[in-house]
Formats: structure tokens, C-alpha cells, sequence
């Protein structure tokens, strides 16, 4: 599954679809992401909290909270530029894996490991504002 998928459609709590981009395997590791970012979190507010907040919102001019056009514009844009990131790292995972990397030298694997690094901080960085965003959008 990790070789063809491209996105994953989870079913989450709540009965809500959320679509991950990238393989099995990277959806796993964003979950995981997910689940300690939420253990991390003080608790909710309790609903007795939340109804004076959204008392307020209604009564600044009653919109419901969500993307701006430049976010949405982002968010339509990030599925590819995580894309994007993740086949560089791939191939940057190939050049590691090929002798002819070793043979040029150390410089060049600490270059290509360098390059490496950055091209995974990408990949989650691009995912942590995909997944801000998403959440964003269901508010």
C-alpha cells in the first residue's frame, strides 16, 4: 500500500472524512503526531466555557470562523507541495543508497544527508500547516 497510495481517507470521530496526503505509512506517522500534540493539550473547555466565546463571535457580525481566500488558495496548494517535497526526499534517500555518493567523498554525503534532513523538516512542516488548516476549515 506504502508504494501506490497517495493520500489516505480516514474515518475519524464524529463520522468525519480527512484526507492525508502521502502513503500509509506517513499517514501513521501523522496520527501518531496528532494523538501527542492532543496528550500535550490542556483539556477542552467545557461547554459552559464555550458558550459566552461563541456568544461573542455571533455577535461580531455572525460569521462562522474560517479560511480566508489566500488560505484556501494555500491549502489547495499544499497536497502537491508535500508531494513535491516528499519525491525529493526520496530521491535524495536514492542518492544516499547509491555507491557512486560514497565514492565522491565525504563532503558530498554530508551534503546529500544535509539536503536530506531539510527535505524531511519540509515535508512536515508543509503537513503540520496542511493539517492547521484543515482543522481551520471543519471550525
Amino acid at each position: 500500500m506504502d508504494r501506490v497510495a497517495t493520500s489516505v481517507l480516514a474515518f475519524e470521530e464524529g463520522g468525519r472524512a480527512v484526507r492525508y496526503p502521502g502513503n500509509y505509512e506517513t499517514y501513521r506517522r501523522l496520527k501518531a503526531q496528532q494523538q501527542s500534540d492532543r496528550a500535550s493539550r490542556p483539556p477542552p473547555p467545557t461547554p459552559a466555557a464555550v458558550a459566552p466565546a461563541a456568544a461573542q463571535q455571533v455577535s461580531r457580525g455572525g460569521k462562522k470562523k474560517g479560511l480566508s481566500n489566500n488560505e484556501q488558495r494555500e491549502l489547495s496548494g499544499l497536497p502537491d507541495a508535500i508531494e513535491a517535497a516528499e519525491q525529493r526526499g526520496a530521491e535524495l534517500s536514492q542518492a544516499l543508497a547509491d555507491p557512486k555518493t560514497y565514492a565522491a567523498g565525504a563532503k558530498e554525503i554530508a551534503r546529500v544527508t544535509a539536503e536530506l534532513d531539510q527535505a524531511k523538516a519540509k515535508v512536515d512542516q508543509l503537513t503540520l500547516r496542511w493539517e492547521e488548516l484543515e482543522l481551520k476549515r471543519a471550525e
